[in-house]
Formats: C-alpha cells, sequence, structure tokens
C-alpha cells in the first residue's frame, strides 16, 4: 500500500511538471505561427506588386517608340505606367489607399548599353532614342506606407517595406513575318540612308524619286511581288492594307528565294518587279495615310546597279535590307502627277522576327521595333 501512494504522487508530480513547460513553450509557438502568416501575407502582396510592375514595363516600353523625326513622349510613358498600375491594382491587397503612387524617380526611362543586358542589371543611358524602362513599385517610408502586419505587431513589429522592380526593352526587328505592315514599293538602299529622320520623299509613277526640297532623284521605283506572284493592281493593294500574308511567305520558300521554315523574309532576297503606281491603289494608299510602313531596300536591279536599270515587269530587285517610312499622304491625277508622300519614320509592330541577341542592335531593321522583353 505504501509503494502504491508513492508511485501515485510521482505521477502526479511529472504531470504538474509538464503545464509550466508547455506554456512557456507556446510564446515562441505562436510568435511563429503569427510570423509565418505575416510573413505569407507578404509574399502575396510581392507577387502582387512584381506582377504589376513586370506587365506595366512591358506595355510602357511600346510608348517609346518615337514620332518620324525621333521625339520620344516621356511624360506620355509616365502617366501610361502610373495608370496601368493603378488600374491592375484597383481590387488588389497591394493597393495603399485609393491611389499608388509611383514617383518620378521610379520611373527610369533609358537607351540599355548592350555590354550590361545579361549582367543582372542593365546600364541605362540618358541619351539617344530611348529603348529601355524601368520601374520600381513600393510600399515603404517613400511611398504607399509599408504593409501593415496582423499577428507580428505583439512583437513589436508594425509594418514591412516591399518593393517589386522590373525592366523592360524593346527588340529590333531583323525581318517581317506574317502580319508585318509592309509597302510593296521598292526604294535603293543609297537613296533611303541619305534621307534623314523625319525627312520626307516622293514616290513617282514616272520612276522618280523626289526629296523634300524638290529634287528628282535620278534611279529608278518600283513595285514588288513581296511573295505571291500575282502582277496584279488588287494584290498590291492587299497586301497595302493587310500586311504580309501567310500565302507570300509560303511563296518565297516554294521558289526557293526564303529558306524553308523561315520565321520572315531575311535580306537579302530577289522579289519581281509588278505593275508599277497606278490609280488603281489609291483606295487602298489613302487608306493608311499616316500610318506606317516597312518597305524594301535594294542595292541592285538585274544585277546590275540601280540607277542603270529599268523596272519592267520582268526586272529582279535585290533586295538588301528594309526601312521604315510614314506615309504622309497621295495625288492621283494621271501618269506624271501620281504619287505617295511619306517620311523616314520609327515603327513598332510585333509582326516582327526580333533580334534574339539583346547585347548586338545591329543587323536590324533600322527604326523598327518589336515585342518588349523582360531583363531584369
Amino acid at each position: 500500500m505504501q509503494t502504491h501512494l508513492s508511485q501515485t504522487r510521482s505521477h502526479s508530480t511529472r504531470r504538474g511538471a509538464v503545464i509550466p513547460l508547455l506554456a512557456a513553450m507556446m510564446i515562441p509557438l505562436l510568435g511563429m505561427v503569427a510570423f509565418s502568416i505575416d510573413y505569407g501575407y507578404l509574399a502575396f502582396i510581392r507577387s502582387e506588386l512584381q506582377r504589376t510592375v513586370d506587365a506595366a514595363v512591358l506595355a510602357a516600353a511600346q510608348d517609346l517608340i518615337p514620332d518620324p523625326n525621333g521625339a520620344q513622349d516621356f511624360a506620355a510613358v509616365r502617366s501610361a505606367i502610373r495608370d496601368y498600375v493603378n488600374t491592375n491594382l484597383a481590387n488588389s491587397s497591394a493597393m495603399a489607399g485609393s491611389d499608388f503612387t509611383v514617383r518620378d524617380e521610379d520611373i527610369v526611362i533609358g537607351r540599355y548599353d548592350e555590354d550590361t543586358i545579361y549582367s543582372g542589371r542593365v546600364t541605362l543611358h540618358e541619351n539617344g532614342i530611348r529603348d529601355a524602362v524601368r520601374v520600381t513599385l513600393r510600399r515603404d517610408a517613400q511611398a504607399n506606407g509599408p504593409v501593415e502586419m496582423f499577428f507580428s505587431k505583439v512583437l513589436g513589429i508594425n509594418g514591412v517595406s516591399v518593393q517589386a522592380t522590373a525592366t523592360a526593352v524593346l527588340r529590333r526587328g531583323t525581318a517581317p513575318k506574317v502580319g508585318a505592315d509592309v509597302l510593296p514599293y521598292a526604294i535603293p538602299m543609297t537613296t533611303f540612308d541619305a534621307i534623314p529622320d523625319g525627312g520626307e520623299f516622293s514616290i513617282y509613277s514616272g520612276s522618280h524619286i523626289q526629296d523634300a526640297y524638290g529634287t528628282r532623284l535620278p534611279g529608278n521605283w518600283g513595285t514588288v511581288d513581296i511573295g505571291y506572284e500575282d502582277n496584279s493592281t488588287a494584290d498590291l493593294s492587299n497586301q497595302i492594307l493587310n500586311g504580309l500574308r501567310q500565302r507570300d511567305l509560303d511563296e518565297l520558300i516554294a521558289n526557293g528565294r526564303v529558306e524553308a521554315g523561315a520565321e520572315g523574309i531575311s535580306s537579302p532576297v530577289w522579289f519581281d518587279a509588278e505593275t508599277g503606281l497606278s490609280v488603281g491603289q489609291k483606295h487602298a494608299v489613302q487608306a493608311i495615310h499616316g500610318q506606317t510602313r516597312i518597305i524594301p531596300l535594294y542595292d541592285t536591279i538585274n544585277g546590275n546597279p540601280w540607277a542603270t536599270n529599268g523596272t519592267g515587269d520582268n526586272a529582279q530587285f535585290h533586295i538588301i535590307g528594309w526601312g521604315v517610312v510614314q506615309v504622309t499622304g497621295s495625288n492621283w491625277q494621271g501618269t506624271k502627277n501620281t504619287y505617295v508622300s511619306a517620311k523616314k519614320a520609327y515603327m513598332y509592330d510585333a509582326a516582327l522576327v526580333p533580334h534574339q541577341n539583346l547585347n548586338d542592335k545591329n543587323s536590324t531593321i533600322e527604326n523598327a521595333f518589336t515585342s518588349a522583353v523582360l531583363v531584369d
């Protein structure tokens, strides 16, 4: 009997000793639970900010495309970023109050440095044509306030700073692909290179090119078959309005002018001459006044320098590149007074084959940009 009572008291004593131990362990345990809940909330806020800033810079990069004279509207880019951010965070927990503030200092617009593009933090220069935008969204003491905690307040942590940054750059286009906005009028490369950004010239039915000073440049002008060989005004008009078609690319591949499986029409390539500039294209050209198009640039016709050759239907144009123009107007009054006015310009067209090497800005269509890409 004495032995039994002694054992009972021993078990009771041990149970009593466990209770304060559990109580002492509950404090750090609850702290860990509170920390894990708040940490998950912080991760969610950071994810929302990162998703939004990634999409914002990709969209904003398209607004960097200059006007024909090379001017860029940075104020419009900043405004678009702020509108995009607020629209996308309108119903998000990441929004602090009714508006999300994006500071001017957190929007950096620049020209990306090819040598640092793959370094993890590309350098942006403040000169030349800007082709990159970096944005930081923040919830901290500088803007929007730190993210308020739920349970961590008991540990003295009232708020935590969160930031998300993204940089997007515009890729250069190297060749038109299906859907690209093309104008099937070829121009000599040397003539095009001599025209400054925003410089105007005219495409004449009399096989002449005239610059902004009224000087008619000697040489050839030719409408060309960019792909499908129909040799008709209707086909030219269709391409002017609708751009490069799948059948155009298929035709060039079938004729061995473009490699099988090619995504677009890379130069050099040979194009057949078309029917010429005629009133039959009037309505199609008028419909694209004010719009940008890419045009083929050639060095020779039938293997000879362009200045010594005509542009008959049997001519072969050796295309060595592409240029960007804005169609500014046209006139359709007989053989001697029919022309299309254009100026050297810039363009954004997602239907261009993008240059895969961002550290090389050569071997591209001058002044033509395509889809933006995130770089850091």
